[in-house]
């Protein structure tokens, strides 16, 4: 299917180049609404101002009209699960470079380019030489910077600035982090809660439970990034820090958390590990890479997909709203693949390199890729 796409194409040139669509309208000689009807689609420019438009912006009248394929939510998710599953077995290059393809082929389709960008960076450790890192991480801000720019689609907006924040975060762009996050929605005021009751007034219990039960996963996937994060912040006062991870591995153990998030707590688990090394705790920390290791090598942890529970019986709907769905962002074989690198690979646990236990763990995630 083609689309004229010239409101997007205006829309993005006005910005690009900073004016403001009055001054663009009283160069044209047409109304203010007139511009905004065209970037929104509701209209188009008359023919004889598309010379004076190109003009403007120094572009030509074919660029201006060009037809772009489009590409279904559905489709787009598809091609990431189709080069997702790629990057476990091809080389990190021609994969990359058929996520090029598939930027260029649908320019104007932000969805896709949003999903293409999380596709690089949830794949950043597939990349083989770390000298490369900087170039894929700005070549996926890039495309963040794109989507934020051009979508007129808060939800997309909204992601594409997270995704954004998350490059910043891996090149540790402290900076640039706080300004692009200090206008972000403020989470004091759930619309979960109100829209709830609102269900609930109508008489669809069931509805106003998926809501509250999503809402509450919600916040148990926030707890169960920050609490670890909190307890490495705190390796100066060792009780204070050791506290933040059995606070939140008890909160986990009491919704019963692993049921429909196993490798989410798993992932708690290994920070557990890494602050109780540092605290030379060695026996506690062989505890908890254990855990995560049992995690890692459980065959029925895979396909890694989000799960219901006795309690958390009305959140498919959540999942449904995910772009992946249940799945994961990477194949089982990429994520066995990290977890054995995180485990074996990682500086934090050099000091355990000889202890037998240490081994047992190693071997336990490595015979799990071979099955």
């Amino acid at each position: 299917m083609q689309e004229i796409r010239i409101g997007e194409k205006i829309y993005i040139l006005r910005k690009e180049k900073g004016v403001t669509q009055e001054k663009l309208a009283e160069f044209l000689g047409v109304s203010t609404p007139a511009v905004s009807k065209w970037e929104t689609n509701q209209s188009f420019p008359d023919i004889s101002l598309l010379p004076e438009i190109a003009s403007y912006f120094d572009v030509t009248i074919d660029y201006l009209m060009d037809f772009a394929p489009s590409i279904a939510n559905e489709e787009a998710m598809d091609l990431y699960r189709e080069l997702s599953e790629a990057f476990s077995k091809e080389p990190f290059d021609k994969v990359y470079d058929q996520v090029k393809r598939y930027l260029k082929k649908y320019h104007n389709c932000y969805f896709l380019h949003l999903q293409m960008g999380n596709l690089l960076i949830n794949h950043l450790d597939r990349i083989g030489d770390p000298a490369r890192m900087p170039e894929i991480i700005a070549f996926a801000e890039g495309i963040f910077r794109r989507v934020m720019l051009a979508t007129t689609n808060a939800k997309l907006k909204h992601e594409a600035t997270y995704s954004l924040a998350y490059c910043f975060l891996v090149s540790g762009k402290a900076d640039e982090i706080i300004e692009l996050m200090k206008d972000a929605v403020d989470t004091m005021l759930p619309p979960e809660i109100m829209l709830a009751h609102a269900q609930q007034i109508k008489g669809n219990t069931r509805e106003a439970k998926a809501t509250l039960q999503g809402y509450v996963f919600q916040c148990l996937v926030g707890l169960l990034n920050a609490c670890p994060t909190l307890g490495l912040l705190n390796l100066d006062a060792p009780d204070k820090a050791l506290k933040w991870f059995q606070w939140i591995a008890k909160t986990m153990k009491i919704f019963e958390f692993s049921r429909i998030n196993t490798f989410g707590e798993g992932q708690m688990h290994l920070s557990y590990a890494k602050a109780c090394i540092q605290l030379g705790k060695t026996g506690e920390a062989l505890e908890q890479l254990e855990y995560f290791a049992d995690v890692a090598a459980n065959p029925a942890n895979y396909p890694v997909v989000f799960k219901t529970s006795d309690m958390f019986d009305c959140i498919e709907g959540l999942y449904e709203k995910l772009d992946l769905g249940k799945g994961a962002h990477r194949s089982d074989k990429t994520i066995k693949e990290s977890c054995l690198a995180a485990v074996a690979q990682d500086p934090a646990f050099s000091e355990l390199a000889g202890n037998d236990r240490y081994q047992k763990i190693v071997d336990k995630i490595g015979a799990a890729i071979q099955s």
